[in-house]
């Protein structure tokens, strides 16, 4: 389960409030899965933070917005299920091949040079992401909440992962590949606690570390904060940069032309759209090439990365995207949302148990039920008909496991049966929705 042993040691991980030593590794395969494991602490930082927002009547928190954040996160989790981590591997066969010291990997002064490293490589990948078209591919749903809290954090592109490998391969000259991965794990962990707006500013932690104020600015679309505060945990690579500026005006979030939709799919796959379809419509090898590399949104004749003049036309009284749902509604979609974190945790845990197909068919059905959560938050008129097919596909295949596999019911996980039980009534539930308003438009 979720919040099965968990300790304080795995919460300080997220702040990186550990001692060297606590965090030594010898070989890559012992280092924890830290994302993983945090999880628990994820959850429930984010109900702390909404339940607060409530109280305080702020409205930082919309369903439609929180799931489609946390949705591109699980998808983005679910993709690194099959596919290798580039990043890693490369890192490894650089240092293997062709690191020029070697540094014990037991020793403070390898991890705190490994902290900085890290950093400093972070810094300028954040950085070239949002200059060079094609890496803005995997940075860009990290940007296209219209909210900023916790839920923004874990908004995470799948194709970052494998577009970051150059930038930190440097490092494996001298750093062992275990306390690397240490360090990339903690460097993204600890971006976590800065999405959010209900910390002001932190005084002298200001000038070094990167907090909710500075990245605040980061994510805010408003000209004066265009192109600032690319800091993962330390915010002196900006001030050293000229990249740093101060919180002065309340940050309107968002891209600065807006997805559109609560989609969790559309969140990761409108950029590489987006590119596509310009290779397409623009003319001559050079131009392409050119698309590719420069600003996003570049076109022939256009200064190599978009200029302020054009964020200054940018409309920041244009209303968020989206309308309010019913309560049922949200409700609905919280209930099977912590059913597919169960089966989520399940389906991780038991990983080297699971062949390949099936664990594509579980993936798969994952994806679809984060899509439904984006048709109903999208108001889509299909909405409850494909939630009716997902229900059904569900119980489907649950009964045919158990039949064809003679496994006897209380052989099945308790998450199983928490979803099997939740999607038997949903099902029902749509089989009536869908029913009536299928006679009501006969009727009409």
């Amino acid at each position: 389960m979720m919040f099965r042993n968990i300790t304080l040691f795995q919460f300080r991980r997220m702040f990186i409030a550990t001692a060297p030593w606590e965090t030594y590794y010898e070989k890559v395969e012992d280092v924890p899965d830290f994302i993983e494991e945090s999880i628990p602490f994820f959850t429930l930082l984010i109900v702390l933070e909404f339940t607060i927002s409530q109280i305080k009547g702020l409205g930082t928190h919309r369903v439609g917005d929180a799931i489609s954040s946390l949705g591109a996160g699980i998808i983005s989790q679910l993709m690194g299920l099959v596919i290798m981590d580039v990043t890693l591997q490369f890192y490894i066969w650089v240092y293997d091949n062709f690191h020029i010291v070697d540094l014990p990997w037991n020793s403070p002064w390898t991890w705190i040079l490994a902290f900085v490293v890290v950093d400093f490589a972070y810094y300028w990948f954040h950085r070239v992401t949002h200059d060079v078209n094609f890496l803005w591919t995997g940075h860009q749903p990290h940007h296209s909440a219209e909210d900023y809290n916790l839920t923004t954090a874990l908004r995470q592109g799948v194709l970052q992962k494998y577009s970051s490998f150059l930038f930190y391969s440097p490092a494996a000259l001298a750093i062992p590949p275990s306390i690397f991965l240490v360090h990339s794990h903690f460097n993204l962990l600890y971006q976590f606690w800065v999405h959010t707006e209900l910390i002001g500013t932190l005084g002298p932690l200001e000038y070094i570390l990167s907090t909710p104020s500075s990245h605040r600015v980061h994510h805010g679309i408003n000209p004066v904060y265009y192109h600032a505060n690319f800091g993962g945990t330390l915010i002196i690579w900006d001030r050293l940069f000229g990249t740093y500026v101060r919180e002065s005006v309340v940050p309107r979030y968002g891209l600065h032309e807006p997805l559109g939709t609560f989609s969790p799919v559309w969140c990761q796959l409108n950029h590489p759209w987006n590119i596509l379809m310009t290779l397409k419509s623009t003319e001559g090898w050079k131009n392409r090439m050119l698309m590719l590399v420069n600003g996003p949104g570049w076109y022939p004749g256009r200064a190599r990365v978009k200029p302020l003049s054009d964020v200054k036309k940018i409309d920041l009284s244009k209303p968020k995207f989206g309308s309010p749902l019913p309560s049922m509604v949200n409700v609905y979609i919280i209930i099977h949302f912590a059913s597919m974190m169960l089966l989520y945790q399940e389906l991780v845990s038991n990983l080297v148990n699971i062949s390949h197909l099936p664990l594509i068919g579980c993936i798969l059905f994952l994806i679809l039920t984060l899509q439904c959560f984006g048709y109903m938050c999208d108001h889509r008129v299909f909405a409850g008909y494909v939630e009716l097919l997902r229900c059904a596909v569900f119980l489907g295949v649950y009964m045919t496991h158990t039949l064809l596999n003679h496994t006897a019911v209380h052989q099945l996980a308790l998450a199983v049966h928490v979803s099997m039980i939740t999607h038997a009534v949903s099902l029902i539930l749509w089989v009536i929705v869908c029913t009536r308003d299928v006679v009501k438009i006969r009727v009409e």
